[in-house]
């Protein structure tokens, strides 16, 4: 099993939309692990979204099985500037529109994508969720959470 926000974020990376891919030089990542560096930047460099492991607690398969069954609890925050506009949406519409965008994404290949459907079983959204605005960075913050079924995770 690969590691499940590893997969995740190789898959969003090449599949989201990036509607700041135009700005980007040199065809800059803007889907990361753990949280991205958000300080000190300009406004081109945004939208971001960072991802983490929330949760990974786990029970085995069964009788007579060593491997672990993890429910996997994975957090992507999506940080927009207050001043960007693309697209024709700016602020928080265009933050919240990236948070659909993933789900969206999720749920259209999550059983016919090899890749997703090896490594992300089961998944379901429980958390999707606007944040208020960041006064000191100016940005406009969303959350998803996702958990998924994994089995012997980081193996």
């Amino acid at each position: 099993m690969a590691e499940p926000t590893r997969v995740l974020i190789n898959h969003l990376q090449t599949n989201l939309t990036d509607y700041n891919s135009s700005n980007r030089t040199g065809g800059a990542r803007w889907v990361f692990d753990n949280l991205p560096q958000i300080q000190d930047l300009k406004k081109n460099y945004y939208p971001r979204i960072g991802m983490e492991i929330l949760a990974e607690p786990g029970e085995l398969a069964g009788a007579g099985s060593d491997d672990m069954i993890s429910p996997v609890t994975i957090r992507m925050n999506i940080y927009v500037y207050k001043d960007l506009v693309l697209s024709s949406m700016q602020g928080q519409v265009l933050a919240n529109q990236i948070g659909r965008d993933i789900l969206s994404e999720l749920r259209q290949n999550w059983r016919t994508d090899s890749t997703l459907k090896t490594n992300l079983f089961n998944y379901r959204v429980i958390g999707n969720r606007q944040l208020a605005f960041d006064e000191i960075r100016g940005l406009f913050r969303r959350q998803v959470d996702i958990q998924v079924l994994n089995i012997n995770p980081g193996e």
